[in-house]
């Protein structure tokens, strides 16, 4: 089975017009990787308001049909606390797959 990793960076960015600075921003790069390849399975961009844990059953599913699309399936999940939430574990729990949360 695969083992997907679930992680998240922020990003500060800085818009210009017409050479002065404007404004500055955060945005967040929330990704699942598949720990055997390195592969990208599902990626999203946020402000930087989105908590993790809003992300991750979205980014779960997504990396489990390109998974199952290739014969596969997802036995362990593996993300910081940032994820840790009721609705994830329970979402796991449904599917048979291994919450693996390092702190």
């Amino acid at each position: 089975g695969f083992v997907i990793v679930l992680d998240s960076t922020g990003m500060k960015w800085l818009s210009k017009k017409h050479g002065k600075k404007r404004k500055k921003g955060w945005i967040k790069v929330h990704v699942a990787i598949d720990i055997s390849s390195g592969r990208v399975l599902d990626m999203k961009v946020t402000d930087n308001k989105t908590h993790d844990s809003q992300c991750a059953v979205e980014l779960v599913e997504n990396s489990v049909k390109k998974v199952e699309s290739l014969g596969g399936n997802v036995k362990e999940v593996i993300a910081d606390t940032g994820i840790d939430s009721h609705e994830i574990f329970r979402h796991l729990a449904s599917r048979g797959t291994k919450p693996v949360i390092k702190g």
